[in-house]
């Protein structure tokens, strides 16, 4: 059995006929010129089309491959044929397969000064990761009481976002999943993998660009609503799945300048969903209706106060 629990039949399930052969032919060719293990992850290098190698990670456990992510600008249906190439050269060729040391041993070996030294060097090379580090220590530790505002002070959109990106992401999660458990799989790749989605629409909240965040909320909870009769033929609770939905729809809605036409069609668009789906959106009706009394709309009103510095609840009703 190779190191990731990956036989040359799942690996076909898991990509098209053409990238098959496209990724056996890279094998053959010996365009992967690296391929190590680190932890309960497959890191593959290969070479390609641009000047410098593609990078691929396969995460797995005892079950198998949980994730397979490549560098290549491939975006279709399945993996791509460098995932294949490194995947096939784990089947074939395991002896050629490196062991070092994964994340968590790595971090391990560093105190508390080079810990923060790597983060550092990190953030300089790729000035994005700031924000992720920002919004993961949030996450984990009260916010810090600052007497400056932390309005998102960038200069707002000229142009709206495109949806369709994020209908077709959803739309091949959704693809991704009835394929998982048409295998026999019992657990819900959705509850992992539509938080994903949602934090790029939290993105677009925290930025107080709640218009466009509802523009994609739209276009994410209308590719559920089309292929809804397949995913609750396999037992997908329409509850749970608005219960990840609602609370993002409520802060967009809150965030959002929309006119009285706009919410009435709102509101009528989300009780459409929610007859479709069988389950409601409880929170963000209630931020339509401004019925500031929910708890749930609460916490919400809370965390923009946290957000916004200075704010009150009349600053945030609908116009």
């Amino acid at each position: 059995m190779n190191i990731a629990n990956l036989s040359e039949t799942d690996l076909r399930y898991h990509t098209t006929d053409k990238s098959f052969k496209r990724g056996e032919d890279y094998y053959r060719r010996g365009a992967v010129i690296d391929i190590c293990k680190r932890g309960n992850c497959l890191c593959g290098e290969v070479e390609g089309n641009e000047t410098t190698p593609y990078q691929i990670t396969i995460q797995f456990d005892a079950g198998g491959v949980k994730e397979a992510k490549c560098t290549c600008p491939y975006d279709y249906e399945g993996w791509c044929k460098h995932i294949v190439a490194v995947a096939l050269t784990s089947i074939r060729k395991p002896e050629t397969i490196h062991q070092r040391l994964s994340l968590h041993e790595l971090l391990d070996r560093l105190n508390h000064i080079q810990t923060q030294t790597l983060v550092q060097e990190l953030v300089a090379r790729e000035p994005d990761l700031l924000n992720q580090i920002d919004r993961f220590v949030s996450k984990i530790s009260p916010p810090i009481v600052q007497q400056v505002s932390t309005i998102d002070t960038r200069p707002k959109r000229q142009t709206s976002v495109d949806p369709q990106p994020f209908r077709h992401q959803t739309k091949q999660m959704i693809q991704n999943c009835l394929r998982h458990w048409e295998e026999g799989w019992e657990e819900n790749p959705i509850d992992q993998d539509l938080p994903d989605i949602l934090e790029q629409v939290q993105a677009f909240i925290d930025r107080g660009d709640g218009n466009d965040a509802l523009v994609i909320l739209t276009a994410i909870t209308e590719a559920f609503v089309e292929d809804w009769d397949e995913l609750s033929d396999y037992g997908v609770d329409g509850e749970d799945l608005i219960a990840m939905l609602d609370p993002v729809w409520a802060e967009a809605v809150l965030t959002a300048e929309l006119s009285s036409t706009e919410a009435i069609d709102l509101q009528v668009n989300l009780e459409e969903w929610q007859d479709q789906l069988s389950g409601e959106f409880e929170i963000a009706a209630a931020a339509l209706r401004e019925d500031w009394d929910t708890p749930e709309l609460l916490a919400i009103l809370q965390r923009k106060k946290q957000i916004c510095g200075k704010m009150d609840n009349q600053d945030l009703r609908i116009n």
